[in-house]
């Protein structure tokens, strides 16, 4: 899947949620280590209002398939996992996504 429909796929996602995104301090790109691009770990966590709602798994599975076909662009392996972020002990990247509503 192009990048473009990646992004807009989130955003719509996004805005079905009316959500707001909270950025960082900058938005420079940064540089990162050839070990944190051989993986891709999702780990998304969210409010109770966001957890329970019925939307919540849906929301869940469109970020998955769009970070799974993104990091295949890039040769990366790709998993999720729930609960409390925690480390896999491999190289890699661990996104985690805290929606708060």
């Amino acid at each position: 899947m192009p990048r473009k429909y990646v992004v807009l796929v989130i955003a719509l996602a996004l805005a079905g949620c009316a959500a707001s995104v909270k950025k960082g301090e900058s938005s420079a790109p940064f540089k990162v280590g050839s070990g944190a691009k051989s993986a891709l770990v999702l780990n998304m966590r969210g409010s109770k209002d966001s957890t329970e709602s019925s939307d919540w798994e849906p929301f869940k599975g469109l970020w998955r398939q769009a970070l799974k076909e993104e990091s295949a662009t890039i040769g990366a392996a790709f998993s999720s996992q729930e609960g409390e972020p925690k480390a896999t002990g491999d190289s890699g990247t661990l996104l985690v996504v805290d929606v708060a509503d």
